[in-house]
């Protein structure tokens, strides 16, 4: 009865307050909004990319785990340096991954994609893109263009991740371009869509095996709306509390 009179009372509470959005959440709509407006790169036509990559800061002197003075979750100040951001993570904890999303395909209606492709980057003039191929057939020339990355510190679980904005400029292969790349990735990726997001599982092969885990905010990069931003969030959250 006492538990029951407790329950009661918190709910109480939660009807009288409404819940305030996280402030990570409002931090990284912020963060999107200032680096729309203050990246030149912008001004070129594209398509904004707003994703997560799960994977680990690093301190670059110690090799270790980078460690931050804070005992929770937080974002980095960009201009903090002495670690670098690495994606990769090991097989056993790639297959968790995988056995989570799965069950979403199930229960929660997750629609599932596999694909098999393979990335090409090419430098000419002066410039980087990337030759995407099926097989023989081009997919995709892509330039991508780097606008802003946030890491968020993670200390009480084994993954950090970082968000990236970027912009994907569709082009064709430019004079002078020899098919010859200076970097190739095999990708086998599976692809999760739950609304607003796309969740990409990904063993790529190049001079090693990698494992990857990305999440792209598929909702409107154009005015981020909070409680599409927030699912996103929450995604990213929740795939990284897998693994304590």
């Amino acid at each position: 009865m006492q538990e029951s009179k407790k329950r009661k009372r918190a709910e109480d509470v939660k009807l009288m307050f409404e819940k305030p959005t996280s402030d990570l959440v409002l931090g990284l709509i912020e963060f999107i909004k200032y680096m729309k407006e203050t990246s030149a790169k912008l001004e070129r036509k594209g398509t904004l990319e707003i994703e997560a990559k799960v994977g680990v800061l690093v301190d670059k002197f110690t090799k270790q785990r980078f460690v931050f003075d804070s005992k929770s979750e937080c974002f980095l100040d960009p201009a903090l340096q002495g670690y670098k951001f690495q994606s990769n993570m090991s097989m056993a904890q790639h297959q968790r991954f995988n056995q989570m999303l799965n069950k979403a395909v199930e229960v929660k209606h997750a629609v599932y994609k596999r694909s098999v492709q393979v990335d090409e980057t090419h430098f000419v003039n002066g410039k980087r893109f990337r030759v995407t191929r099926d097989g023989d057939k081009i997919v995709s020339v892509i330039e991508k263009l780097r606008i802003g990355d946030l890491n968020v510190y993670n200390p009480n679980y084994k993954f950090d991740y970082r968000i990236s904005v970027n912009l994907e400029v569709p082009t064709t292969l430019p004079p002078g371009y020899n098919g010859k790349p200076q970097g190739t990735r095999h990708k086998n990726r599976l692809s999760y869509t739950m609304f607003p997001c796309q969740i990409d599982l990904t063993q790529v092969k190049s001079d090693e095996t990698m494992h990857e885990l990305e999440v792209e905010f598929m909702g409107n990069v154009d005015e981020p709306d909070v409680e599409e931003v927030d699912a996103f969030l929450s995604s990213v959250q929740a795939l990284v509390r897998q693994h304590h």
